[in-house]
């Protein structure tokens, strides 16, 4: 198993208002396909969408714990035996701000997962990039 922690983002919006947002995938519904997500889906609890025709990618929203964490996992085993969970951690920062982290527990080939450490490392923090500017540009 893998431990990968993304950097930590600075959000313009109450943890109260992340955490709502964030805990539930139908706010994501507007994502458009492009040519690396297709056929994307969701509902409150889960989402899948197909990464450019290689996987499908099936995330189920395993716990929630109202304005400290959300643990979304995979539904279905990912690229050859692939299994992780991501803990959102929300921490309030001020009235009207909070910070927000990733942390992926992600099992599989350990040598595959070597191989593939910095490209994970790189997703989650992109992932903490485009939910900061979601947030802070107020796209939601």
């Amino acid at each position: 198993m893998k431990n990968i922690k993304s950097k930590t983002v600075e959000l313009n919006k109450s943890v109260e208002e992340v955490f709502y947002l964030m805990s539930d995938f139908s706010h994501f519904g507007a994502m458009p396909n492009n040519d690396k997500i297709q056929n994307f889906k969701c509902t409150y609890d889960t989402c899948s969408f197909n990464v450019s025709g290689m996987a499908d990618v099936e995330l189920i929203i395993k716990e929630r714990k109202p304005f400290e964490y959300i643990t979304i996992g995979s539904g279905k085993e990912i690229m050859g035996g692939f299994n992780f969970l991501v803990n959102l951690l929300f921490e309030k920062t001020g009235e009207r701000t909070c910070n927000l982290t990733a942390e992926a527990n992600v099992e599989g080939n350990a040598i595959t997962l070597m191989m593939l450490k910095k490209q994970l490392q790189k997703g989650l923090d992109s992932l903490m990039e485009g939910v900061q500017k979601a947030i802070n540009g107020q796209v939601f």
